[in-house]
C-alpha cells in the first residue's frame, strides 16, 4: 500500500491542517507516495512542499448545528437542510471535486484514501461506492452535530479502520453512533521528529520582558479560555510590571469580544501589555520567541516539543501546568481538559505563570525537560510506525 490521498477540507490554519502536515512527513519517511486533496489556505504551499502532487478541491465543512436526536428525527430533511446550507455553487463546486477525485483515483493508481472528519466522511463514502478503493476515517474531535447517527454509522462501517486522537472520542463514536471498537483505533499526533534533537535556546527567567503567548483561536468553544487568560494579566503585571502578553490566532466570531477588552487593558495599564496577533504559519518560532505557552490541544505537544513549558485552560475546565504528573491525564482527553474539573479561575493562572516564572528550585526546567522525555516516548516514531502498520494490515485483510 504505497499510493495514498489525503483528504482535507483546506489548509488554514488549525490543528487539522498542522497534522495533516505532520502525517504527510511521516508517511514520507515509510517512503509513501502522498496525495492531498484540499481547498486553499496559507499553509498550501508547505504542504506542496512534502507531498508528491496536490489536487485542488472544494471540500466545504459541512455542519448544521442541532443535536443529534433532532437531526435523527427531520430524516431527509436534515439532508436538504445540508444543500440549502451549501447553496447551488457550492453543490456544484462539490459535484465536480467528486468528479475530479473519482479521476484522480484512477489515473494514480491510489491503494487508500485517508479522509479527515467531516466533508470527508461523505466524500470518501462516495469514492469508494464510485471506484472500490479503501478509506480509512480520522476523527479529530468529538462529533456533536455533524451527521445523524444513523447516517454517520452507516458509512463509517464501510470504511477499513477509523483513528481517532483519544478514548474519549472512541467511547463517543462506540455510544452514540453504535460502532465497534474493535474498528476504532486510538493514535495519536505526528510530530516534527528532526525537534526532538534540537534543543532552542531558552529565553532567560531574568529577563526583562518575559513574553506569555496564548496560541487560540475566536471560535466560541475557546473564548471562555481567552477571557481567563486576559483577567489574570494585571495579578502577573503586580509582580513582573515588564511582561509581556500575546494572543496568536484568527478565525471565529470573538475577535471584537476580545479585541475590546484587549484595548481596555492596555488603556488601564496605560502601555501596550497585550498585543492580538494574526494566525501564523510558524507558529514554532512565535513558541520559541515566548517564555511561556497558554493553550490547549496540540499546542501542548509543540510547546513541549520546542522546549516551552505550556498551561493548559480551555473554555472547558483549567488543565494547569502540563508537568509528567498530569500530562498522562490530560492526553485522555487530547488535552482539551475536557475532563478536568478544576474551574478556570484567573487568580489560578496568574499563579501558575508566576509560579514558572520565579523558577523556585529549577521549576521551570524541570517541566521543560519532563515534559520532553514525555512527548519523546509518547509520540515516538517508532510507536506511530508499529500503529500504522496495524492499520495497513486492516486495509489489506479484505
Amino acid at each position: 500500500m504505497n499510493n495514498i490521498l489525503i483528504l482535507i477540507t483546506n489548509m488554514g490554519i488549525g490543528g487539522s491542517q498542522t497534522q495533516t502536515i505532520a502525517f504527510s512527513r511521516f508517511l514520507k519517511k515509510l517512503k509513501k507516495t502522498v496525495y492531498i486533496g484540499s481547498g486553499r489556505g496559507p499553509l498550501l504551499p508547505i504542504i506542496k512542499s512534502i507531498c508528491d502532487k496536490h489536487l485542488r478541491l472544494f471540500l466545504p465543512s459541512i455542519i448544521i448545528t442541532e443535536n443529534d436526536q433532532l437531526a435523527a428525527r427531520q430524516g431527509l430533511y436534515y439532508y436538504f437542510r445540508i444543500l440549502i446550507h451549501l447553496g447551488l455553487i457550492g453543490i456544484c463546486k462539490l459535484f465536480f471535486s467528486l468528479i475530479k477525485i473519482s479521476y484522480f483515483l484512477r489515473t494514480h493508481k491510489i491503494d487508500l484514501i485517508y479522509a479527515n472528519q467531516p466533508t470527508g466522511t461523505i466524500i470518501s463514502y462516495i469514492a469508494h461506492q464510485l471506484t472500490g478503493i479503501p478509506f480509512v476515517l480520522h476523527v479529530r474531535g468529538i462529533l456533536t452535530n455533524e451527521f445523524p447517527p444513523p447516517f454517520y454509522s452507516h458509512i463509517s462501517m464501510k470504511a477499513k479502520a477509523i483513528i481517532v486522537d483519544s478514548m474519549e472520542i472512541k467511547q463517543r463514536l462506540i455510544t452514540t453512533f453504535a460502532l465497534p471498537a474493535d474498528r476504532i483505533f486510538i493514535i495519536g499526533y505526528y510530530i516534527d521528529y528532526d525537534k526532538l534533537a534540537i534543543t532552542p535556546p531558552r529565553t532567560s527567567e531574568h529577563s526583562m520582558a518575559p513574553t506569555i503567548t496564548m496560541i487560540t483561536t475566536y471560535h466560541p468553544n475557546k473564548v471562555n479560555g481567552i477571557l481567563t487568560f486576559i483577567d489574570s494579566i494585571n495579578d502577573v503585571l503586580a509582580v513582573y510590571k515588564h511582561c509581556k502578553f500575546q494572543i496568536i490566532g484568527s478565525g471565529g466570531d470573538f475577535y471584537n469580544i476580545v479585541r475590546a477588552r484587549a484595548k481596555q487593558i492596555n488603556t488601564d495599564a496605560h502601555s501596550q501589555v497585550l498585543s492580538l496577533i494574526g494566525a501564523s504559519i510558524n507558529i514554532s518560532q512565535q513558541i520559541i520567541d515566548s517564555h511561556i505557552i497558554v493553550g490547549n490541544g496540540s499546542v501542548v505537544i509543540e510547546s513541549l516539543l520546542n522546549h516551552r513549558p505550556v498551561i493548559v485552560t480551555s473554555h472547558y475546565a483549567y488543565g494547569g501546568i502540563a508537568t509528567k504528573d498530569n500530562l498522562p491525564i490530560l492526553l485522555e482527553a487530547n488535552y482539551t481538559a475536557r475532563n478536568i474539573t478544576a474551574p478556570l479561575s484567573s487568580d489560578t493562572l496568574a499563579s501558575d505563570i508566576l509560579k514558572l516564572l520565579n523558577n523556585n528550585d529549577g521549576f521551570y526546567d524541570s517541566v521543560v525537560s519532563e515534559g520532553c522525555d514525555f512527548i519523546a516516548s509518547q509520540y515516538s516514531f517508532d510507536r506511530r510506525h508499529s500503529e500504522w502498520d496495524t492499520i495497513e494490515k486492516m486495509v489489506t485483510a479484505s
